[in-house]
C-alpha cells in the first residue's frame, strides 16, 4: 500500500514538474507574444536570417512570376494590420482588417471583416528575429497581400478560426506596403540589427530576387487601384 501511494505521489510530482518545465521553456522560447512589445523591450534585436532555405509552403524562387503568384493565391486584397498579434516559435498570427477584395475563392469574407495572416517570422527570446526572407508587417499599415489557405490533409475540416487564417504564397513577393515606403535592396549581412533593417520590404542577399520582386509588382494589375 505504501509503495502504491509513493508511486502516485511520484507521478503527481513528475506531472507538476513537467508542466512547470513546459511553461518555463515556452517563456524562454517565445518571450512576450507581441512583436511590437518585443521590439520595445529590446530595440537591439538581431536578425537570424536563414538564407532563403527551401520551404515546401512558400515559393521564393527567382523564376516565380506574377501569374504564378496570382494563381497560387486564394485571397488577394488590401488589408490594414491591427495590433492583435501573437508570436509562436517561428511564426506570428496577425489579425488584419479587409479594406478591398480582388480575389476570394474559398469563403464569403467581405469588406470590413477580419482575417488572420500567419506571418512566417518571429522574435525568438526577444533577441533574435527569425526569418527566411519575410519582413514583419507593420502595425497600422495597409498592405496589398497575396495569400493562400492553411494547408491541411484531405478530408480535414477547418475550425472557424482556421477558415479565416491564411499564409502568404511567398516569403518574399506576396505583400507590398501601401502606407510606408519600404526599401527594395540587398540585405547587408554585416548589419544584422533589426532596427537598421526594418524599412526593408523583405530580406534577401540575392540580386536576382530583388529584380524579380520589382518585375512581379510591375505586373500587378491591382497596385495602382490599391492606394
Amino acid at each position: 500500500m505504501k509503495k502504491y501511494i509513493a508511486t502516485i505521489i511520484a507521478v503527481v510530482i513528475f506531472t507538476i514538474f513537467t508542466w512547470l518545465y513546459g511553461i518555463i521553456c515556452l517563456n524562454k522560447t517565445t518571450g512576450v507574444h507581441s512583436p511590437d512589445q518585443a521590439l520595445t523591450n529590446n530595440p537591439n534585436i538581431d536578425i537570424m536570417f536563414t538564407e532563403n532555405t527551401a520551404n515546401q509552403y512558400f515559393n521564393n524562387d527567382c523564376t516565380y512570376t506574377y501569374d504564378d503568384m496570382e494563381n497560387d493565391s486564394s485571397f488577394i486584397g488590401v488589408v490594414t494590420v491591427t495590433d492583435r498579434r501573437e508570436m509562436s516559435l517561428y511564426s506570428t498570427k496577425t489579425l488584419v482588417k479587409i479594406e478591398k477584395i480582388y480575389k476570394d475563392t474559398t469563403s464569403d469574407i467581405k469588406f470590413g471583416d477580419s482575417i488572420n495572416i500567419i506571418e512566417p517570422a518571429s522574435f525568438i527570446n526577444e533577441h533574435s528575429f527569425y526569418t527566411n526572407g519575410w519582413q514583419f508587417m507593420k502595425t497600422g499599415s495597409k498592405y496589398i497581400v497575396y495569400l493562400k489557405n492553411l494547408e491541411c490533409i484531405d478530408g480535414y475540416s477547418y475550425t472557424k478560426e482556421e477558415a479565416i487564417s491564411y499564409m502568404p504564397v511567398s516569403e518574399i513577393y506576396s505583400k507590398m506596403n501601401l502606407t510606408d515606403t519600404e526599401e527594395i535592396k540587398l540585405y547587408d549581412i554585416n548589419n544584422t540589427n533589426y532596427i537598421n533593417n526594418q524599412s526593408l520590404a523583405f530580406i534577401s542577399t540575392d540580386s536576382q530576387i530583388i529584380e524579380n520582386y520589382i518585375n512581379i509588382w510591375n505586373n500587378s494589375p491591382y497596385q495602382a487601384s490599391s492606394h
